[in-house]
Parts: C-alpha cells; structure tokens; sequence
C-alpha cells in the first residue's frame, strides 16, 4: 500500500465544505483547507510541515476575508 497523498485528502476536505456547508463558512473553511493541500505538495506527515500548512491555512482565510491575522 502506498503513502497517503496528504495534499490530495485536504484538497478533497476542502471541496467537499465548500460544496455542502452554506454561507460565509463554507467558502472560508474550504479555503483552508485547500491552502493547507497546495502547502502540504510533495510533503510528509511531520510537525513542522503541519504548522506551515495551518499558517498557510490561516493566510489564505485572512485573504479571503481582506483582513489581518489579529482580526481571524
């Protein structure tokens, strides 16, 4: 059995809340989560990988909403 394709399973994460949850979260949540996949290309399950994902997450949210990390 193979690795798992981390990229892959948040990028599917990510459409799958955009395409069923309504409103604002949605789109914000998906947002994350594909952040997170286009961070994660390439890499393997590790802590320091996973922080940079989540601080890529949470600039795409910031992004999304046109505002600063302090005001998420």
């Amino acid at each position: 059995m193979g690795a798992l394709d981390w990229s892959a399973a948040f990028q599917k994460m990510g459409m799958s809340v955009m395409s069923t949850v309504g409103g604002a979260s949605g789109s914000l949540h998906g947002t994350f989560f594909i952040a997170l996949a286009k961070s994660f290309k390439g890499k393997d399950m590790e802590l320091a990988n996973l922080a940079e994902g989540f601080a890529a997450g949470e600039n795409g949210c910031v992004g999304k909403r046109k505002g600063d990390a302090h005001s998420v």
